[in-house]
């Protein structure tokens, strides 16, 4: 069976002030703060959005929008 196609709609200026709010948490790992995680380099990105689909899941595309 093959994977199932996922397409994720991510609210940018919400990901990205929670982002910001965690990278400012001094009970944060360090792994997630800068410059071991910037929420600007894109690979970095994509690694986080792929962290939450499921193994039979395969990412098709990402839309970014502002509200």
């Amino acid at each position: 069976m093959g994977k199932i196609e996922t397409t994720i709609f991510v609210d940018w200026e919400n990901l990205r002030s929670d982002l910001e709010a965690i990278q400012n948490n001094p009970n944060t790992d360090e792994c997630f703060k800068l410059p071991h995680f910037d929420f600007n380099n894109p690979d970095q990105l994509l690694a986080l959005i792929r962290s939450f689909l499921e193994l039979e899941e395969e990412l098709k595309r990402i839309y970014f929008y502002r509200s």
